[in-house]
């Protein structure tokens, strides 16, 4: 998922995740970075974009057992992206789909997220009819 943000520079979301150690290598400030944790079952991703201007790439990967339902799963990881948007500083919002394809965007100018969203059994499918989701707002 990408999140762009309209009003800042996307390393103020990074920034945090710089280690002291590492960012003290030079006098000027770092213009980018990249931090992936993986735990057994686990593994976070988060980076500046290198597909969209002034953005940040976020990748959220976890392994379940071969009997988890699609629900158990869907309602995991989107607890996961809630628990990483609160680290981050972001949150969800209302917004409208823009794009037959993966694009949303938040209707109050925050931040514009790009990502590919699967429907939950009985969920719309066609972008007229479905659910925005992934739009972010900045704090």
């Amino acid at each position: 998922m990408h999140l762009q943000l309209k009003s800042r520079p996307f390393i103020s979301l990074l920034t945090p995740f710089i280690p002291q150690q590492l960012a003290a290598m030079e006098s000027e400030p770092a213009t980018t970075m990249a931090t992936v944790v993986k735990w057994r079952d686990r593994k976070v991703t988060i980076d500046g974009s290198g597909i969209l201007a002034n953005a940040i790439f976020l990748r959220l990967e976890r392994e379940f057992p071969s009997d988890a339902t699609y629900e158990t799963m869907a309602g995991q990881l989107r607890k996961d992206e809630e628990d990483l948007f609160g680290i981050l500083g972001v949150e969800e919002i209302d917004c409208e789909r823009v794009s037959a394809g993966s694009e949303l965007r938040n209707s109050l100018g925050g931040i514009r997220a790009t990502t590919q969203v699967p429907s939950l059994p009985g969920e719309a499918h066609s972008p007229a009819d479905a659910r925005g989701r992934n739009a972010i707002r900045e704090p």
